[in-house]
């Protein structure tokens, strides 16, 4: 089978997409409550602002891997 293929049949999972929105509306409360707390040298801040990092890298992986999955095949044909 192609790679392609089994990271599409992969990526349109329901739990795939579930997990997905579920870390969207749990970054948008992490954001929010580093905004609240508003001190940046605070050890709580800190670990807020690196789980938004560890969320937002899986949010550029996950995009990388659906436009791998979503791009067409490409044949290169070369005439002489």
């Amino acid at each position: 089978m192609h790679p392609q293929f089994l990271t599409r049949l992969s990526h349109y999972q329901i739990p795939f997409r579930v997990l997905t929105s579920f870390l969207i509306i749990i970054d948008m409360g992490i954001v929010i409550a580093d905004m609240i707390i508003d001190c940046p040298g605070s050890t709580v801040s800190r670990t807020l602002n690196a789980i938004d990092v560890g969320i937002s890298l899986y949010f550029v992986l996950e995009i990388s891997i659906r436009i791998f999955a979503l791009t067409p095949k490409v044949r290169l044909e070369l005439s002489f």
